[in-house]
């Protein structure tokens, strides 16, 4: 079983964390990331920007590529593993009306304090 969680501020409604079953060939911590980012961006309102905040290198290179390819490759090369989910965090991208970026942070630091600053932007 797997774990993630999205944190928005102490008490915001939209805080979520929860577990799920990854198929046995797929658990791994890169896996558990990208759910994090795939459950943000399909419970954020498309239309309200968006910064998400992770200290997963995998999953900012992974999405960084996805806003760069509007042709579907980035998700398509992705690992067998989770190409399903890269490929839906794909199209939740696509789908999004307002600004959504992306920035890196160090797992000991708060969630509100990044260390790398807007890493991409999409609008």
């Amino acid at each position: 079983r797997m774990g993630l969680a999205v944190f928005y501020a102490r008490g915001h409604p939209s805080n979520f964390h929860g577990g799920f079953d990854a198929a046995p060939a797929a658990p791994d911590a890169n896996l558990a990331e990208l759910a994090a980012v795939f459950w943000a961006l399909a419970h954020h309102p498309r239309g309200q920007q968006l910064l998400v905040f992770s200290d997963s290198a995998h999953a900012l290179r992974s999405v960084q590529m996805l806003l760069t390819d509007s042709g579907g490759a980035s998700w398509a090369g992705a690992d067998a593993r989770w190409r399903p989910l890269v490929r839906a965090i794909h199209w939740l991208l696509r789908l999004r009306s307002a600004p959504t970026s992306l920035a890196s942070m160090t797992a000991s630091r708060c969630c509100c304090v990044p260390t790398v600053p807007m890493r991409w932007r999409h609008s």
